[in-house]
């Protein structure tokens, strides 16, 4: 399999990928998904990202879950109804402040291969 054109520019390449790909025995995936979803928030690529992840049933793609993958959003106002489908100006507004905030420095994440964090929150506060 190719890589993608896009992937070089993404800033998970080579990253612990239990970021994005909770453990299977994780009690709440949502506390993993947040770890990816710091990284996917100002990702120059998510688009081409969450196109990549559409038909995905596990794992983060252009910052969004599986399960908010399947559905439109019923909100409005966050960066990730925007990418859920939502184009209202407020979808579009919180979009855009958040492609402009200061994206983390990949340097900081886990790679693969380091020991597996036993919990998402400790891998927050050693990134952020």
């Amino acid at each position: 399999m190719e890589t993608p054109d896009w992937m070089p520019e993404a800033p998970c390449q080579g990253k612990a990928q239990f970021m994005w790909y909770p453990p299977m025995e994780a009690k709440d995936p949502n506390q993993w998904y947040e770890m990816g979803r710091v990284v996917c928030s100002t990702c120059p690529v998510w688009e081409s990202c969450l196109e990549a992840g559409a038909d995905e049933r596990r794992g983060m793609f252009g910052g969004l879950t599986p399960k908010e993958r399947k559905k439109p959003s019923k909100t409005h106002g966050k960066w990730t109804d925007y990418r859920r489908g939502c184009r209202c100006g407020r979808c579009w507004i919180a979009h855009h402040e958040q492609m402009e905030q200061k994206p983390i420095d990949p340097d900081l994440l886990p790679n693969q291969g380091d020991p597996e964090y036993a919990e998402p929150s400790r891998v927050l506060f050693d990134i952020l």
